[in-house]
């Protein structure tokens, strides 16, 4: 499809490409958010005087938060281990870390992939430690109701 659009392949093609595929994980996620959620507390801010800004600020934003890093995350997770479509719409002069990875044990077993390895695990445990956290803290705690 590129060739006959005479679009040169590289970095802007792979990311149209993971684009194309993780929008349906992101929307999957936000429509599963909006449905558990409550119109009535908009309502309420715009009955006690906010504008549209503050009410989608401070009530709808930090409503759907969760969803919207869950969905990050989850695409993160995708995109990142889809090999075979970023091989197929990078160019020649265009690598990106899987693309590097998958060179690399290739060749053999190299400790670099390894701590390459280790790092994203761990990195990905935080972060989604992190997303936990951030969760908790927007629920009213159990004692104080």
């Amino acid at each position: 499809m590129f060739r006959s659009l005479h679009v040169q392949l590289g970095l802007h093609t792979v990311i149209l490409a993971h684009i194309s595929f993780s929008l349906a994980y992101v929307v999957i996620v936000i429509l599963a958010r909006l449905r558990t959620f409550d119109r009535a507390l908009e309502e309420a801010a715009l009955d006690l005087g906010a504008n549209q800004l503050q009410v989608f600020r401070y009530v709808t934003l930090p409503i759907l938060l969760p969803g919207i890093v869950a969905a990050a995350l989850l695409c993160f997770t995708v995109s990142f281990d889809d090999y075979v479509i970023t091989s197929l719409v990078a160019g020649v002069n265009s690598e990106t870390l899987p693309m590097i990875i998958y060179a690399m044990a290739r060749r053999g077993v190299n400790p670099d992939v390894n701590v390459i390895s280790v790092m994203i695990t761990v990195g990905l445990g935080v972060l989604i430690l992190l997303a936990g956290r951030l969760e908790q803290t927007g629920k009213p705690s159990e004692r104080h109701l």
